[in-house]
């Protein structure tokens, strides 16, 4: 461990040396009261008791004052203490301050750290593996770019071919063709023994198959037992899609963020989309799970500069119910895509008629607004009667803020709903026209997007290109 000096919230000195003979955990991390600070210290402070029951203590580490790690600790009710290092010198000695990179944007940071030391000062693990014995740099990042395998001073590195592309690289020494089968077989061989011990043990791989019906609903009871699995708890699904590289695995994000693997699932539906499958207290309120995609989303966006669009599911209170609760948060996903286009965050719970529209057939919908606008799209209207109409609906279907709002004058207005009248049959300002015109629309957003999605699969396929996931 190397040698520190520091003070804590209160200004007392905590040295390396008061530490030996102890068996400690110190923890890095960027600022206080930022999401996924906050997600990581309430994390601890949850799983505190069994840091305690198997002798350890528990220090946090940042750049923050003193009085920021007081307010912390009193807004959250921290039960173990956090240092204060504005200068750097410990992180700089522990490896967890540096150049940080996003995007070609370089700039000083704190590593999100954690060391595990044992009673005589030594590091026996760590989230870093450069402080664990010899490693490799890069090798993760440049794979994560690569279709197979990679080649790097004079060794050849090739994902162990399990479920989850990120868990572990296998490497054999030299850079010719012998080398490259030698790991391809070692890849396999050690994927399936993963695979099978994945399966017997591993309670993610347990939950990935159930939300992807991978396993009869008669097994999973006899597995949730095998694996002292608690089948009858409130459970929410997160899925997480990306946009755009990272230099960091999505994966690897939300493992971070969320590294208490007893209570919090972390899974790769693909590339780009991850599925978080999060234990709540029963009764959680709507809001209060939609505030925890917000800070998802907020942290991901701060930290790793990149966007994501979150589906959320219903709250399931039976573990057989997970596959429905995944199929709940595709929905959202896609049906925002559609409806939602402003947010980010759409609640399957929230999703009203936008949900029942996105499951009609594709002819029945064709069929209504023929009959609606009797041969006339509303792509045919020109900009100005669509943006009238659209501020009509937004001012709920009142004539005089309508007209205020769009600087025209009430007989002005009056004069274009009486044209549409003439063109659809339909009168705005009587409400039940009003709402029959509204989801007209709504159908007609369903089918240019699925149209769009049509065009662009027809357009890769004549290309011969696979067609890039959104």
């Amino acid at each position: 461990m190397p040698a520190f000096s520091v003070a804590d919230q209160n200004g007392n000195i905590v040295t390396n040396e008061q530490l030996v003979g102890k068996k400690t955990v110190i923890y890095f991390y960027p600022k206080d009261s930022t999401p996924g600070c906050t997600a990581e210290a309430c994390s601890l402070r949850d799983n505190y008791q069994r840091f305690l029951a198997e002798g350890y203590q528990v220090y946090g580490v940042s750049k923050d004052s003193q009085k920021s790690h007081q307010n912390f600790i009193a807004k959250y009710n921290l039960p173990f203490p956090l240092l204060s290092d504005p200068s750097t010198d410990m992180m700089q000695t522990f490896g967890a301050w540096g150049e940080k990179s996003m995007y070609g944007r370089k700039y000083m940071g704190t590593f999100r750290t954690t060391f595990v030391i044992d009673e005589n000062g030594i590091i026996i693990a760590s989230s870093d593996l450069n402080k664990i014995g010899e490693s490799r740099q890069r090798i993760r990042e440049e794979l994560a770019y690569s279709s197979e395998f990679i080649v790097f001073e004079g060794y050849t590195y090739r994902y162990i071919a399990a479920q989850s592309k990120t868990d572990s690289i296998v490497f054999v020494e030299g850079d010719d063709t012998h080398a490259d089968k030698m790991s391809r077989i070692l890849s396999v061989s050690f994927g399936n023994i993963k695979g099978l011990y994945d399966e017997k043990y591993d309670k993610g791989s347990f939950i990935k198959n159930i939300i992807l019906d991978n396993i009869l609903p008669s097994d999973i009871y006899i597995k949730s037992k095998e694996l002292h699995f608690n089948t009858e708890e409130s459970r929410v699904i997160f899925l997480i899609k990306f946009f755009g590289k990272t230099d960091m695995m999505p994966f690897e994000m939300l493992q971070n963020m969320f590294p208490d693997k007893s209570r919090d699932y972390v899974i790769s539906a693909g590339e780009r989309d991850i599925v978080l499958v999060k234990d709540i207290k029963p009764g959680t309120a709507s809001k209060e799970i939609e505030k925890i995609a917000t800070n998802i989303a907020d942290t991901i966006s701060t930290e790793f500069y990149t966007k994501v669009a979150i589906g959320i599911s219903s709250v399931v209170e039976n573990i057989k119910d997970l596959a429905r609760a995944y199929k709940e948060a595709q929905v959202a996903l896609e049906v925002g895509k559609v409806f939602e286009t402003q947010k980010n965050i759409i609640n399957y719970e929230n999703l009203g008629i936008g949900r029942l529209i996105y499951q009609l057939p594709i002819p029945l919908c064709k069929m209504f607004i023929r009959e609606i606008f009797d041969g006339k799209s509303p792509d045919d209207f020109d900009e100005e009667t669509l943006a009238t109409i659209n501020k009509f609906f937004e001012n709920s279907l009142n004539v005089s803020e309508t007209s205020r709002q769009l600087y025209i004058h009430r007989n002005t207005l009056v004069y274009r709903l009486d044209k549409l009248q003439k063109s659809t049959g339909l009168d705005l300002r009587v409400f039940e026209d009003a709402i029959t015109f509204k989801i007209a629309l709504i159908f007609l957003l369903l089918i240019i997007h699925i149209y769009a999605i049509l065009f662009i699969l027809i357009y890769f396929l004549d290309n011969n290109t696979p067609p890039m996931t959104n």
